[in-house]
């Protein structure tokens, strides 16, 4: 089977077709049956032949584009922007939620399509039966994306050449904020960001060349021995194969092609670690730490005496009669007892007062808890 590759749009995605007795070159445009109906497309790459399975198929290709299917194409183009101007009224009468971009129609005009972006999902279908009423035509509304959105529209990139996306660049590669990492670019999305809003695509060309190179290169933060001494790799020019490092003493120093060590093996025996204490011999007792005085768990603060009045003098005790045998003489009060011992009749009026306070303790009831 002669294969043919053919694209529908300038950057568009290229698709296989059967060329059948057809000489088709490139450059050449074609009319192609497709699913939706009949369509007008040019050759990308010249027919060969190519073994496919027996269950494989190829769509044939109708004719080679014929002066009146180019000026049929011209029509639509310009019916195609009639439509667009159209539809876009109706979105802002209706205050949809959605952005418009583009309008095409099929060669047969058999089926309108318009594309556009939006956050979420749009109810359209009154906009769809207006444009159905107004075309007279089977409508479709594709929802894309920012980036699709730049490819269908195009523009200039902060390089000052056409986008890729809009001038050669057939499919989206997936592009993450670690490429732009390991090529030392600024992070600020300004600089990394293309039109769309999304990471610039050219981050992902060159960056499996920064990888082989990175490879070559000491680690950025590590640690070496060079000629000067102990080191710390600061900066690395990737593509200029250029080293820096933060020399103590001599500040950044460009080590390039210097043989480097790794910290660790270099200075073993030269930062060796603080010698440890020698433990103690077996039969020497270890030294018990002094034990200290624990403070006292209260402290009584003793209360000034009040100066007291000097006793009243009493009269001398009355005379007595003989005692008889085994009889003993009261004492007076005060006497014999101990200098600094208290008074018996105070010591127990103190425990008569405190066995009342328990006693009325006790007899309070209990607080009901609810």
């Amino acid at each position: 089977m002669r294969v043919v590759k053919i694209k529908f749009r300038r950057s568009g995605k290229r698709f296989d077709f059967d060329a059948g007795e057809l000489e088709l070159r490139q450059g050449q445009q074609v009319v192609l049956q497709i699913e939706k109906g009949t369509a007008l497309g040019t050759v990308v790459v010249d027919a060969q032949e190519q073994n496919l399975p027996e269950d494989e198929s190829r769509k044939p290709v109708l004719r080679v584009a014929t002066d009146e299917d180019l000026k049929q194409s011209q029509r639509l183009h310009r019916r195609a922007r009639e439509a667009f101007g159209f539809c876009l009224r109706r979105i802002n009468e209706r205050k949809l939620p959605m952005k418009l971009v583009d309008a095409e129609f099929l060669l047969d005009e058999s089926r309108a399509t318009f594309f556009f972006t939006a956050e979420g999902r749009v109810d359209f279908r009154e906009l769809v039966r207006d444009l159905a009423h107004e075309f007279r035509t089977r409508i479709e509304m594709m929802q894309i994306g920012v980036r699709d959105e730049a490819k269908i529209l195009g523009g200039y990139g902060i390089c000052g050449r056409e986008l890729c996306c809009a001038s050669w660049l057939v499919k989206f590669n997936p592009v993450s904020i670690r490429m732009a990492k390991d090529q030392s670019l600024s992070l600020n999305p300004s600089k990394v960001s293309g039109v769309c809003g999304r990471l610039m695509c050219c981050l992902a060309y060159e960056h499996q060349q920064y990888l082989d190179q990175i490879a070559t290169l000491p680690r950025l933060g590590k640690r070496y021995v060079c000629e000067q001494g102990p080191c710390r790799v600061c900066r690395i020019d990737v593509m200029g194969s250029r080293v820096f490092a933060m020399v103590e003493g001599q500040g950044e120093v460009e080590i390039s092609g210097q043989p480097l060590e790794p910290y660790s093996q270099q200075n073993r025996q030269q930062d060796k670690p603080e010698p440890r204490p020698e433990p103690r011999a077996p039969g020497r007792p270890r030294p018990q730490p002094k034990a200290r005085p624990r403070p006292p768990a209260f402290q009584v603060t003793p209360t000034p005496e009040t100066p007291q009045a000097p006793p009243a003098p009493q009269p001398p005790p009355a005379p007595q009669g003989p005692q008889e045998p085994g009889e003993q003489q009261p004492k007076p009060e005060g006497e014999g007892a101990a200098e600094g011992q208290p008074d018996q009749a105070k010591t127990g009026d103190r425990r008569r007062r405190g066995r009342r306070s328990r006693r009325r303790r006790r007899r309070k009831p209990a607080a009901k808890t609810e």
